[in-house]
């Protein structure tokens, strides 16, 4: 599991962050607020307030690729922090956050578990692909991607190519959930920032 702290700021964190505090503009790099990079490493912030805010490990895994720290976070994941900003009255109950993968994944620790699931389990294949697939004598995720590698399946390509780069995150999970967390209280102006127990 990863590490989770409570960050201790020297000076007021506006100051800290002046013009070195980036926002996503990419739609795919939005699955967090904003980032801050310097020598040590990447810091990656998410405002929330839920005390559960679950983070999206392909996601993270986009970000880190567009700025280039994807293969030096693999070999050190402390390189990279997820610091969660929550309202100060929240701070000393936030706990470690999950970082969750794609559902087809879930329960899974072996690639073997995942490619002899039915093929409809990627996301993308419905049944009337699934019809079409079977009728080929395509059942499994691995025959589909047997049978794509002999001769691309334009059907299907684009499902099949985002389920290789998430299974490709999922192969890498491990390393990925050691990257730190830290939690920051900030005050919050508004009355109407009160924390809540659901998903944000």
């Amino acid at each position: 599991t990863g590490h989770y702290k409570r960050f201790k700021l020297e000076e007021p964190l506006e100051k800290m962050l002046a013009n070195t505090y980036n926002i996503p503009d990419a739609p795919n790099l939005q699955s967090i607020d904003s980032y801050y990079e310097n020598e040590s490493g990447i810091w990656m912030f998410q405002m929330t307030r839920s005390f559960n805010h679950e983070e999206d490990l392909d996601g993270i895994v986009d970000v880190l690729k567009s700025l280039g720290h994807l293969e030096r976070v693999k070999s050190n994941p402390s390189f990279a922090k997820l610091v969660f900003v929550v309202p100060s009255k929240m701070e000393s109950k936030f706990r470690e956050q999950k970082i969750s993968n794609d559902p087809i994944f879930e329960g899974k620790t072996k690639v073997d578990e995942i490619v002899t699931a039915d093929c409809s389990e990627i996301n993308g294949i419905g049944e009337a692909r699934k019809k079409i697939l079977n009728s080929n004598g395509i059942f499994t995720i691995q025959q589909l991607l047997d049978a794509h590698k002999k001769k691309p399946i334009t059907l299907v390509k684009t499902y099949i190519e985002e389920f290789l780069k998430k299974l490709g995150t999922f192969q890498d999970a491990e390393r990925y959930q050691k990257i730190p967390q830290y939690v920051i209280g900030i005050d919050y102006s508004s009355a109407s920032d009160e924390p809540t127990e659901s998903y944000h």
